[in-house]
């Protein structure tokens, strides 16, 4: 993208974002815009697209004081119609509802833009690429608003996930449930750690000449890079 739209492009507004996917969309090359949508309650990564033209996140309160649903929103359906008009130009792959390891044939240049969420698929992205010949590296597009002098806004989510909670069970099996949960939580450095992180030695990885880890292409192509 940095080299067809110049160096550190960031969209100005949502027909800016339009126009530099209709520059990057090259079919007949195999090459499509956008290649995926997300997993499936993503809905075509609305959630990106509604921030953009400034939809509540998840809820908002109006005047009086009532909950509205960020769908029942204006913006909201600013943002469907955006996306509609986006599949309309054709600037989505044919297979992106059903398109399988999105995150290889993004970096096999298949499409110019993936829809991810921030985490997991950077460092999958990271990995991958620098197994390329030349080494390729993906950047992440900062906020950016749908009309000219909107503020941009990003959407936090919950700071809490979940827990684990282990049901009524003999002292032996709770303390081998424990011992379980501290290998997954093994601190960084320790051999556990160095497993679960990187994998099997001289399979998953090797050791440079200062003992770092530098896993192998077959070690990248397993990895699941859970967080």
């Amino acid at each position: 993208m940095g080299h067809e739209l110049g160096q550190n492009y960031t969209p100005t507004t949502a027909d800016d974002f339009k126009r530099a996917l209709a520059q990057l969309n090259r079919p007949s090359a195999g090459r499509w815009a956008i290649g995926n949508i997300g997993s499936n309650d993503t809905l075509f990564g609305l959630g990106g697209y509604s921030q953009m033209f400034g939809a509540p996140n998840s809820w908002k309160l109006d005047g009086s004081g009532k909950l509205i649903k960020d769908r029942e929103t204006e913006e909201f359906r600013a943002a469907i119609g955006f996306v509609r008009d986006l599949s309309s130009a054709g600037l989505f792959h044919p297979d992106s509802p059903t398109l399988a390891r999105s995150r290889e044939a993004f970096v096999a240049k298949k499409f110019a833009v993936s829809l991810e969420g921030q985490g997991n698929s950077w460092v999958d992205f990271w990995q991958q690429g620098q197994q390329q010949n030349p080494p390729t590296r993906f950047a992440m597009l900062p906020p950016w608003a749908a009309q000219a002098g909107q503020i941009p806004i990003t959407f936090l989510s919950t700071a809490f996930i979940f827990m684990n909670a282990l049901k009524k069970a003999s002292p032996e099996r709770i303390k081998e449930l424990l011992r379980i949960m501290n290998y997954l939580a093994s601190p960084f450095g320790s051999q556990e750690s160095l497993l679960l992180e990187y994998g099997i030695k001289d399979q998953d990885y090797t050791l440079d000449d200062k003992g770092n880890p530098k896993p192998t292409p077959d070690g990248v192509a397993r990895a699941g890079y859970v967080p």
